[in-house]
């Protein structure tokens, strides 16, 4: 029996940062046997992010539904979003997610209130690290993942522990000691929330070589009674839609998860791995 295939985070060229069309994603998904993919473009509320203004959610829609009148008896489309979350503009987000037909929305932090600079670019990260060094911008970003998990605006909570992508250098010598404590809170935090956790595949082929969060983090969660988790590969060309998928999956499986979570609708719903 085959196993379930989602990718649950690609990027199209609805998002500034990509050129893929969700056609071609399409096309490319039933060629790999993607089960489940989602389209969940960057919705960027910070004027410092160089994707900010760039989302268009009818034009995004418009595209989403001549791909799925298209492809939908062959493969299972959602629509979806990533809400780049800081704490100063968390009414933004609101506006941004409410009232729209979205399948699920994830919430990622990519830039630090009162920092600057992108924290999971390869150009903003450096000039981010250098500046304000690494304890800083480890606190701010815990700080900043707790706020995309209070603000119950997220269905899932993505890519924890970005930073070490293009960041591996300034964190090789890191002491995460004192922030162990209020990394054990996000895990409990995220648990009984009730939202998905996230597990990004494209770490195990950039910098850290392996996924965002760890995998330790992910055993954490699930201690905390977490049962909900999405597998991703945040594509954002063709490809690597689906990239290392599989091996998440067999992680997981490793660890004994036997499920994985998609949402249709905003609603979560349990897929068999």
């Amino acid at each position: 029996m085959k196993s379930f295939f989602p990718d649950c985070h690609t990027h199209t060229r609805q998002s500034k940062d990509s050129d893929a069309t969700m056609r071609q994603y399409c096309e490319r998904a039933i060629a790999l046997g993607v089960d489940y993919l989602a389209f969940t473009d960057h919705i960027d509320l910070d004027p410092l992010d160089v994707s900010y203004g760039y989302y268009d959610f009818d034009r995004a829609l418009g595209e989403f539904e001549e791909a799925k009148r298209e492809f939908g008896g062959r493969l299972e489309l959602a629509f979806g979003a990533e809400v780049s979350c800081q704490k100063s503009l968390i009414e933004d987000a609101r506006k941004s997610i409410e009232g729209r037909p979205y399948d699920l929305v994830i919430g990622s932090v990519h830039i630090l209130d009162g920092m600057g600079g992108d924290i999971s670019s390869r150009e903003g990260t450096p000039a981010i690290f250098e500046k304000h060094g690494a304890r800083r911008i480890f606190a701010k970003y815990l700080d900043e993942v707790e706020v995309s998990i209070d603000c119950g605006l997220f269905d899932v909570i993505g890519h924890i522990g970005i930073p070490r992508r293009h960041g591996m250098q300034y964190l090789k010598d890191f002491d995460i000691a004192p922030f162990e404590e209020q990394t054990e809170r996000i895990a409990r935090k995220i648990a009984r929330a009730g939202v998905a956790l996230e597990v990004n595949a494209s770490g195990l082929w950039q910098g850290p070589g392996e996924t965002y969060p760890s995998m330790e983090f992910v055993k954490r969660f699930l201690e905390h009674g977490g049962a909900r988790i999405t597998v991703g590969s945040d594509a954002h060309a063709l490809e690597n839609l689906g990239r290392c998928v599989p091996d998440v999956l067999e992680m997981l499986r490793q660890a004994g998860v036997r499920e994985v979570t998609v949402f249709r609708a905003r609603k979560p719903c349990a897929e068999r791995i």
